[in-house]
């Protein structure tokens, strides 16, 4: 299965994320899904790029 990098951002225009996260989805709409389910309130935005996490 696909392993997703999410980074969250505070606020929508932030350079920088304020926390990573790594999830396996099968595909991008899951990782997106997922993604969303795991923003908190605080949080205005999640990218999500496929990676390959080595040695997991």
């Amino acid at each position: 299965m696909p392993t997703w990098r999410l980074a969250f951002y505070a606020n929508r225009d932030d350079k920088y994320p304020s926390r990573f996260d790594i999830i396996d989805a099968k595909d991008d709409t899951d990782a997106a899904v997922q993604a969303s389910k795991m923003m908190g309130n605080s949080e205005m935005r999640v990218d999500v790029t496929r990676t390959i996490v080595k040695n997991k």
